[in-house]
């Protein structure tokens, strides 16, 4: 996540959402903050801000004006520890469905080219160095793979079942003592769902509203959870925010989400889009954000990309990146959560161990 200063931050707020204005106007309104610097200073902000696609200028010279971008929005640093430290009230987030994010999302590169060329050196990696290890353990470690996402998936959404114990229940059909039934069908609806999607990658290249309801299927078998496109309103633990309630506004959500996805061209910046989209609009009753992580992974496959198995990845910090975007639009935390874990898949599996 990029970083910028309290000086920074008072020329982002100062410059308005919809006006462009020149350096002359901000060093004005600078002057007389607590965050005073002189013009070079205020210069060399500005071109680090730049830089950071935080702000956008037009003109030259003394025609030269700032604006603020849609990126900018988007990846507005926060504190999160400061964000999540007490109630956030109605009027301080976006309580409603944001109809234009749609627009903002295709029209924004989410990633720079450092962070492009960063994971796709690290995909590249972990290809080259699968191919050095024997089938034999590339048959574990897929298996590795599969239950440890299935686990922390599970995890997230409230399963009690631990590693072992979820190892257990994949690889010798042994339910855990004590804990329920419907915990043992989630984590293997994962496994399903996982083995699903590893064995047709190419068939998630164009994201459908059907690849998406297919995958909630598997995900909710045999757990009471309707499959059908939600008709009522749900509310969201923790947060103001209330998803789109009609029918007929949910659908064409889906629809606008899955062309989104479809434009966008990065196959990274496509599956941190669709797993947030996914988690935002709430299509179904129960089993979204479950089957917005199976679809991004599905879509990290169907481009050749490493799927993600969110092992390293906090619960509670994974809640508050989704609520972030819930609330405010901003993918910052999340995007930084992405690329973190994105690292772990690459450095912790499929790799010949000592032994």
């Amino acid at each position: 996540m990029v970083k910028i200063n309290e000086r920074q931050t008072e020329i982002l707020h100062i410059i308005p959402a919809n006006q462009p204005v020149s350096s002359g106007e901000i060093q004005k309104i600078l002057t007389n903050s607590v965050h005073s610097a002189s013009f070079v200073t205020l210069k060399r902000d500005l071109a680090f801000l730049k830089k950071n696609r935080f702000i956008a200028c037009t003109g030259s010279a003394r025609a030269r004006t700032y604006s603020i971008t849609p990126l900018y929005k988007l990846m507005k640093p926060v504190q999160i520890s400061k964000y999540f430290s007490g109630e956030r009230r109605a009027e301080e987030i976006q309580t409603r469905f944001n109809q234009s994010i749609f627009s903002i999302l295709q029209k924004t590169a989410l990633l720079n080219t450092q962070e492009r060329k960063m994971l796709q050196n690290t995909t590249d990696a972990a290809r080259t160095r699968k191919k050095y290890v024997p089938p034999a353990i590339k048959k574990q470690e897929l298996e590795r793979f599969i239950i440890e996402f299935s686990w922390k998936s599970s995890r997230i959404e409230g399963n009690t079942y631990t590693l072992l114990e979820t190892e257990n229940l994949i690889k010798k059909h042994t339910s855990a003592k004590g804990k329920k039934i419907e915990e043992a069908r989630m984590i293997l609806n994962h496994k399903d769902a996982m083995t699903f999607v590893l064995s047709h990658p190419k068939k998630f290249r164009k994201l459908s509203i059907a690849d998406i309801e297919y995958l909630h299927e598997i995900l909710t078998k045999n757990l009471e959870i309707s499959g059908n496109i939600r008709k009522t309103a749900v509310g969201i633990t923790g947060t103001y925010y209330r998803p789109l309630d009609n029918l007929y506004q949910i659908q064409e959500a889906i629809k606008d989400a899955c062309n989104t996805v479809n434009k966008i061209k990065n196959p990274f910046e496509k599956t941190i889009v669709a797993i947030s989209l996914l988690a935002y609009i709430q299509p179904f009753e129960d089993g979204n954000k479950r089957t917005s992580r199976m679809v991004g992974n599905a879509l990290l496959l169907a481009y050749n990309k490493l799927p993600l198995s969110y092992r390293a990845t906090d619960e509670e910090e994974y809640k508050k990146a989704i609520l972030l975007f819930d609330e405010q639009n901003n993918l910052s935390y999340f995007k930084e959560l992405f690329m973190k874990q994105y690292e772990f898949v690459a450095r912790n599996y499929f790799k010949i161990r000592n032994p």
